[in-house]
This record gives structure tokens, C-alpha cells and sequence, in this order.
């Protein structure tokens, strides 16, 4: 096969690609007396800054609330409202927040570093609404079952304290996840191979309907920002006065890391096809914040003195990304773009998991002396996350 190396042409990284030419073609005089990108236009007639706006329908991996947080039982049972006993459910706590889609925003520049175009400059950024889901339980108004606060021993066995009685008392709990996601990256790119995919014809000219590929490469900078959180209220009412308390969980992350990549570009006519690889290693920061306002009847307490207040630490993190992007160019300046993204990172911290079910009851309102382990204990335990979605936009090049 008879392949001419052509000039390079550099997009966003993250999906913006070059638009491909109304025509591909890569003619000898072409090649000759002016340079001719890898789209068959001639150099000179291309953008020197493009930018790209993209809407976004992403999923982003569940927040959990792993421990019980409520059960009904029976006094019939020889740990009434324990998990495991017989006549024990589990009504809040033991689920993952479904955040289902989330719509967000992906904006994107880019220029030429020389007169060649063979290295850009590209950045971009995206942003994710706040998601939010909710788990909640009311004990019905003529309802003859106790509600439990359940806990872990020091020991690791299953208790309970109670928390409503039947014809006394009415409890109710609510828990709400959330999950907020934004990035940004900055990138230098550069051509590493260009050109046509299909041999000349039997005359020697190039064929009309070539297919044009090009490979490139990128070296920069990545940025990610997740916040998650995780409230647990719990309210007892009674016949003239009620009291209610709260637990909070939140986490932050926050990746930098140095990011390499590559991007093949097939292109015919109008219509492009890319595809995008990369990965970034670094570090990710984190914060565990850990707020306790419980009432000595209705709890919770996951959030108490020996766990509640602020945490900080660091890990080595990747974060992978792939990208599937078909764009079509409607004019020399306008082109639609679809696209498939999903990013990986390897370690962050979810509030869930930095919830200690143990309990030392000794620490409660009323039953001190305070002795024993100082439990819920501080935790810091790592996890990985996802998110993937679609997007739908629009590439304009001046």
C-alpha cells in the first residue's frame, strides 16, 4: 500500500476532534506545492483556536450507608431488635443511594502551539449536578411494633437499644446521599502518524472515498473533584413533645496527577470517528468530616465524641478515562458531535464506609461512667469509583 505521511492535526483531547473535510482527498499537486492536512483540506484554510460545549447524561457510582441504622423487633427475641434475631428487620441503613442520571456540562479549547499545526494546546473542563437519593421509615400511627437502635459490641456481637414502644412512642428516620462531581484537565498534543487508509487506484490517483487515519499523542495534567455525604436523622415523638438528632458523613476528594494518552482519528466526507485513551497517576486528597448532633432518646449514634471531627490523608491514585466520539462537520466551522466517556479512579473515600457500627454505650447520656473502647471509632477506609454517560454537542473553529 502507497501511503503519503501528511501534516498533523491536533484536537481536544477529551473529544473535540478536528472536522473532517467535505470532501477527502489527497491529491500529488496538493502534496506538492502546499501542505495538506490529514482531512484533505489545505493547511491554510484551518482554524487556529477551536472550542467545543457539550451536554452530558452521566451515572456516578452509589454512595452507601452500610450498617443498620433502624430495625423492628420483638421482646420475644433474647436481643429484641439485634440483627440476626428471629423476629428482627431491617428498615433504614443496609442500601445504596441510587443517584440514577445526572445532567451536567463539558467545555473545551483549544489552539495551535506553531505554524505547522503539529503540537496544540488543549483544556477542558465538566461539571456534574449535585444527586441526591433518599431511604426513609415511619412507624405507622397503630402500629404494635418497638423500633431499635442496633449496634456492634466491642466484641463484634449484634445488639440494640431500644427507641419507640408501641401505644407510648412513634419513630420516624430519613436518610440522604449526595454526590457532587467536577474536573479539569490541560493538555499538549501531538501527531505521531498521519494518513491515508486505502491504496491508490489502478491509475495511480488517489481513490475519492479514501479514509483518512490519524495518530496522536498527549502528555498533561488531570484534576477531579468528588464530595459525598451521607445524613442520618432520627426523630421520636410522644404525646405532647417529640426529639429528634442527626448524623453527618461527608468526604472529599480531590486527584492531581500528571496524564498521558493517545487518540486514533479515522475520518470519510464529513463523518469522524475517535477514539481516546488515557490515564493519570497522582495523588488524591482527602477529608473525612464527621458531625454528631444526637438526642439521648432517639440517637443516632454513629457520630459521637470518640469519632466526631475532621480527618485528613493522602493516597496514590490513577484515573483512567475512554472515550468513544462520531462527530459529523456541517460546515467548515460548525460540527455535531456524539460521544461516550467513562472515567475510573482507584481510590477515594465514600462516607459510608467510615461509619463504625460498634458502640460503646458507656459514652451515652445516662449510662457513664464513660469506660472501655472508645468506639464508633475513626475510620478511613478506601474504595474506587466510576461514572459514564453520554454526551451531545457541538465543535466551532474560528
Amino acid at each position: 500500500m502507497n501511503r503519503r505521511v501528511l501534516c498533523c492535526m491536533v484536537v481536544l483531547a477529551w473529544g473535540a476532534a478536528p472536522a473532517g473535510a467535505q470532501e477527502l482527498k489527497a491529491t500529488p499537486s496538493a502534496l506538492g506545492s502546499e501542505t495538506v492536512c490529514w482531512n484533505g483540506e489545505p493547511a491554510s484554510l484551518e482554524a487556529g483556536f477551536y472550542g467545543e460545549v457539550d451536554y452530558l447524561l452521566w451515572w456516578v457510582k452509589t454512595v452507601c450507608l452500610p450498617p443498620a441504622a433502624l430495625t423492628t423487633g420483638s421482646g420475644a427475641d433474647p436481643i429484641p431488635g439485634a440483627v440476626g434475631q428471629p423476629n428482627t428487620r431491617v428498615v433504614l441503613g443496609e442500601h445504596k443511594f441510587d443517584f440514577g442520571v445526572g445532567s451536567g456540562i463539558r467545555v473545551g479549547v483549544g489552539g495551535w502551539l506553531d505554524a505547522d499545526k503539529t503540537f496544540a494546546l488543549e483544556g477542558s473542563g465538566f461539571l456534574i449536578e449535585r444527586l441526591a437519593a433518599n431511604q426513609s421509615f415511619s412507624l405507622p400511627a397503630n402500629s404494635t411494633l418497638p423500633t431499635f437502635l442496633p449496634f456492634k459490641t466491642a466484641v463484634g456481637t449484634q445488639s440494640a437499644l431500644p427507641l419507640s414502644t408501641p401505644d407510648v412512642s412513634r419513630s420516624s428516620a430519613l436518610a440522604v446521599g449526595s454526590a457532587r462531581l467536577w474536573g479539569a484537565e490541560a493538555n499538549v498534543v501531538a501527531c505521531l502518524l498521519d494518513g491515508p487508509l486505502c491504496p491508490a487506484r489502478a491509475d495511480g490517483q488517489p481513490d475519492d472515498d479514501v479514509i483518512m487515519i490519524r495518530w496522536s499523542g498527549l502528555v498533561g495534567f488531570r484534576f477531579l473533584s468528588l464530595e459525598y455525604t451521607d445524613t442520618l436523622t432520627n426523630r421520636l415523638e410522644m404525646a405532647s413533645s417529640f426529639s429528634q438528632g442527626s448524623n453527618r458523613f461527608s468526604t472529599q476528594n480531590r486527584f492531581y496527577g500528571g496524564q498521558v494518552g493517545t487518540r486514533l482519528d479515522l475520518a470519510r466526507h464529513g463523518l469522524i470517528v475517535s477514539m481516546i485513551g488515557k490515564v493519570a497517576v497522582g495523588t488524591t486528597n482527602e477529608a473525612i468530616d464527621v458531625l454528631g448532633i444526637p438526642s439521648p432518646t432517639a440517637g443516632p449514634f454513629f457520630a459521637l465524641p470518640t469519632n466526631a471531627g475532621r480527618r485528613t490523608g493522602s493516597d496514590v491514585a490513577a484515573a483512567p478515562e475512554a472515550t468513544m466520539r462520531v462527530a459529523y462537520r456541517l460546515t467548515d466551522h460548525l460540527t455535531l458531535t456524539a460521544n461516550y466517556t467513562y472515567i475510573g479512579w482507584t481510590s477515594v473515600l465514600c462516607p459510608g464506609d467510615q461509619i463504625d457500627s460498634r458502640l460503646n454505650p458507656t459514652q451515652l447520656p445516662g449510662r457513664g461512667p464513660f469506660v472501655g473502647p472508645a468506639l464508633p471509632a475513626p475510620q478511613f477506609v478506601h474504595t474506587d469509583f466510576w461514572t459514564h454517560g453520554l454526551g451531545l454537542g457541538a465543535e466551532i473553529r474560528f
